[in-house]
């Protein structure tokens, strides 16, 4: 596949309401957007056909409200699907750290949702859990374990939650607490 990089103007591109990043710290934003003013956006975002986002939100909000850019560079990706769309920000993600693992499990389970109403997972007696996460897994590139202790989250009471989102909370803390709420 040969992708083609482009320039677009910020006000033409769209943010994208699947976007599983839930939180962005103003600060760092300003940051990359001093930076962005200094060097330019080194890695083009990715949108799809109808210049909505598919990856490189932080990018593209940094250089939109803290940078005096009015284009960047941008791929475009022909006929995305929803469940490409979920992968592509998940796969990208996931090679974050300062992406919270609940915004981590909502997207994993978007995908794997996804993934299950295109027929892209298939749910078989021999699947351990019945819900696809094998398949989830090795679709995301990560363990079995460790994708479905992050999807496990999303049956924790709502204040453990929030305390994930907030950062007030890690991630493994979180687990041994709502491990024992179940």
């Amino acid at each position: 596949m040969t992708l083609k990089i482009e320039y677009m103007k910020l006000s033409e591109i769209k943010p994208d309401p699947l976007n599983p990043r839930k939180f962005m710290d103003k600060a760092k934003l300003k940051l990359m957007g001093e930076t962005i003013n200094k060097h330019g956006v080194q890695n083009p975002i990715h949108i799809d056909e109808d210049d909505c986002i598919i990856a490189g939100h932080r990018r593209f909000e940094a250089a939109k409200n803290y940078s005096t850019l009015k284009e960047i560079p941008v791929i475009v990706h022909k006929d995305v699907t929803t469940s490409l769309r979920l992968e592509l920000q998940c796969l990208e993600d996931v090679q974050k750290e300062d992406w919270n693992a609940m915004e981590r499990a909502e997207a994993w389970e978007n995908l794997r949702q996804e993934m299950i109403a295109n027929g892209e997972i298939k749910i078989s007696k021999y699947d351990p859990h019945g819900k696809g996460f094998g398949q989830l897994a090795k679709r995301i590139g990560l363990s079995d374990n460790y994708v479905m202790d992050v999807l496990a989250l999303l049956r924790y009471p709502k204040e453990i939650q929030d305390y994930v989102s907030e950062g007030k909370l890690s991630f493994a803390v979180a687990s041994t607490i709502g491990g024992s709420t179940k």
